[in-house]
């Protein structure tokens, strides 16, 4: 990959609920994980062209495997350990069923939840894990 050796999470950028989704994962990455960009940044633009916005969070994981939709999600979930009951219950559930429900709420994320008119400002101390 060469700019990481940590998984990549690519979000939209201007989404409140993505944005909200990113602090959270940010506070919540305490053994650094992760590096997080925007669907618009330079970095993907260059390094994966044909990733574009999509409605979904998506992982570009160390190895360079592109994990989308819930597959994303629970894997996040995971290597953060955190809400293992969610994580658990959800394992249960076929992927397909798992995706449908994500793509309802992705589609969605707009009108429930608003959008920025640009992409919010990280707080400083978490700038090192943001990629342009």
């Amino acid at each position: 990959m060469g700019e990481s050796k940590k998984d990549i999470v690519v979000y939209d950028g201007i989404c409140v609920l993505c944005n909200s989704f990113l602090r959270w994962l940010l506070k919540n990455d305490v053994n650094d994980h992760f590096k997080f960009t925007t669907f618009e940044s330079l970095y993907i633009q260059k390094k994966f062209p044909d990733i574009i916005l999509l409605d979904s969070v998506i992982v570009i994981t160390k190895d360079n495997l592109i994990l989308k939709k819930g597959n994303a999600f629970l894997h996040i979930l995971r290597k953060l350990k955190k809400l293992k009951l969610l994580v658990f219950i959800l394992s249960l559930f076929p992927l397909k069923i798992i995706d449908f429900f994500y793509t309802i709420i992705a589609k969605t994320r707009y009108k429930i939840f608003g959008k920025y008119n640009s992409c919010p400002v990280v707080e400083k101390k978490y700038l090192k894990k943001i990629i342009k």
